[in-house]
């Protein structure tokens, strides 16, 4: 948990918690690994929370609209290749 891995923290201190219920120890270091985690999550939100919305809009052109007469006449064949 000190150690920045508080994805395995959490899944071993789960598993003991599982294995001990009663145990205040491994309950309250859960609590910490718990917080830990959400105070990572919060502070990763604010580092790249509104990373795109400064950039503006990448996508700025606007589609082209073409209008297309239907096809009149007859459709074109397509002759079968024989080597």
């Amino acid at each position: 948990m000190h150690f920045g891995l508080l994805d395995e923290a959490k899944a071993t201190l789960l598993a003991a918690a599982k294995a001990d219920p009663k145990n205040k120890d491994i309950r309250t270091a859960l609590s910490e690994a718990k917080a830990m985690m959400a105070a990572e999550k919060k502070k990763a939100k604010g580092t790249f929370g509104g990373m795109f919305d400064k950039m503006g809009s990448m996508y700025t052109d606007k589609p082209t609209v073409m209008i297309v007469e239907p096809w009149k006449g007859p459709l074109p064949q397509v002759k079968k290749f024989r080597p």
